[in-house]
């Protein structure tokens, strides 16, 4: 990269400030820098309100754990002075004295961090009356039974105070407890709220992103075209030649630079995705399935800038969704050799989606998910009356029994109704219990096809 963005910057000083060519080029890319730094604000804000909504769920455990910490403190209390009262013994006043001192110290915490929550602390307050009430009651009958004896000393007891206080601690610190539950829920609930929204806005502007790049390309060819009328028009013949070979470079370096840029932009989008994703399973597994996917578009748009926006070779595209499984190629996934078959951008889009749905499919739950599984791919083609008929086939054997899945998520909708529907053909998944086969049939006539990958990933 160290050559990539200054080479594309000299050959962009080639080009006259002043001419349609460059304003062209200025604009989308003003339009991407854009994009980013809007996406990059607007997830930094979401980010700023979940953790916020996070802390306070945290402030209601910490209330919580404090509130069981009292309480169970208040019991050890009670146990060691009625130990006391029945045997004599000082060795029970330390856990009366320690159950004191614990209980003191966590209504003090809880006071400094409820000090602005009215309700909460007007609860706190009754719950530490009733705690206030229980101590002089534990200290009068310990005092009493050290200078008068425990004759003396039970017949406070019998009085039933020390219990009638403890019970309305239990249900202040009850009273708080629900309070704070029902708080801990609304905000887990709000936790959820934002971080779907933020998958939801990630989603829609990586989308945006690839429709962006998409423009920039049109972009470079229009300023190719005009740039090559303008030297038409000013230099003779031979300068013409040389001005021809500077404009494919450029064109070249244009695409490299804007796949380049596109790629990094995926990467940052990722990024946020999957650290936003981070300890919910749902949310780990949403985030796996796109940036796999968005990896998958990467691949494809490598071979399209490649074979200048044109078409895309079959055993290309094959090869390119299924390098990740590099060394299993030959050995366990066999690519027979078949007639030569290409694609359009569109086709193209969508094909490597599915074959990548396919390998990861297969990677989880296939033939590639033992040490035995095998997968063939093979294509043939027939005559039909308006041309050729293309059968794809993948099919896979020797991995663990298959059988047909209870839900269809979005990778079925690709590797069935949307690849079919890119390419005017029909795809048929059989789940055999020896193995998946998924076969996809279209029609070659020799016109280019229609592009239809926007209305069809709607």
């Amino acid at each position: 990269m160290s050559g990539g963005v200054p080479g594309f910057v000299s050959v962009l000083n080639k080009f006259d400030p002043s001419s349609s060519g460059w304003r062209g080029l200025v604009t989308p890319l003003a339009l991407v820098l854009g994009w980013a730094a809007a996406t990059a604000a607007i997830s930094f804000i979401f980010f700023q309100w979940i953790n916020a909504a996070r802390d306070r769920v945290t402030d209601t455990h910490v209330v919580l754990l404090s509130l069981e910490q009292a309480l169970s403190a208040a019991k050890d209390a009670e146990t060691g002075q009625r130990g006391y009262l029945i045997t004599q013994k000082d060795s029970y006043l330390e856990p009366y004295r320690e159950g004191l001192a614990v209980v003191s110290q966590r209504f003090q915490y809880l006071n400094e961090l409820k000090s602005a929550d009215a309700p909460q602390l007007a609860r706190l307050k009754d719950a530490e009356a009733f705690w206030s009430a229980k101590s002089q009651e534990m200290n009068s009958t310990i005092e009493i039974v050290r200078t008068t004896g425990f004759d003396a000393a039970r017949t406070a007891v019998e009085t039933d105070n020390g219990k009638k206080y403890m019970d309305g601690l239990r249900k202040a610190v009850s009273e708080i407890a629900d309070a704070e539950n029902t708080v801990r829920a609304e905000r887990r609930e709000e936790v959820t709220s934002l971080t779907r929204r933020l998958l939801v806005f990630n989603l829609l502007t990586t989308l945006t992103g690839f429709a962006v790049l998409f423009y920039l390309l049109a972009g470079a060819r229009e300023t190719a075209a005009e740039l090559q009328t303008e030297i038409h028009n000013r230099q003779s013949a031979e300068d013409l030649a040389r001005e021809r070979s500077e404009q494919a470079l450029t064109v070249r370096v244009m695409n490299r630079e804007l796949v380049h840029r596109t790629k990094n932009l995926i990467s940052v989008v990722q990024a946020i995705v999957r650290h936003q994703g981070k300890g919910t399973p749902e949310v780990d597994r949403y985030v796996a399935g796109l940036s796999n996917r968005l990896v998958s578009l990467a691949g494809t748009l490598d071979i399209l800038v490649r074979e200048q926006w044109t078409a895309v070779k079959l055993e290309d595209l094959i090869q390119s969704q299924l390098a990740h499984f590099a060394e299993d190629i030959s050995r366990r996934i066999v690519i027979a050799k078949g007639p030569p078959v290409s694609f359009t951008a569109s086709e193209a889009q969508m094909l490597g989606l599915a074959l990548h749905e396919l390998g990861t499919n297969a990677a989880k739950y296939g033939a590639l998910s033992n040490k035995d599984g095998r997968i063939d791919i093979s294509w043939t083609e027939m005559p039909a009356e308006a041309g050729t008929t293309v059968a794809l086939r993948w099919v896979e054997t020797r991995g663990p029994r298959v059988e047909s899945p209870e839900r269809r998520g979005f990778g079925s909708r690709i590797t069935e109704s949307l690849v079919a529907r890119a390419v005017s053909g029909t795809a048929a998944i059989n789940y055999h219990p020896s193995g998946l086969e998924w076969v996809l049939t279209f029609d070659r006539n020799g016109a280019s096809g229609h592009d239809e990958t926007e209305e069809a990933m709607e």
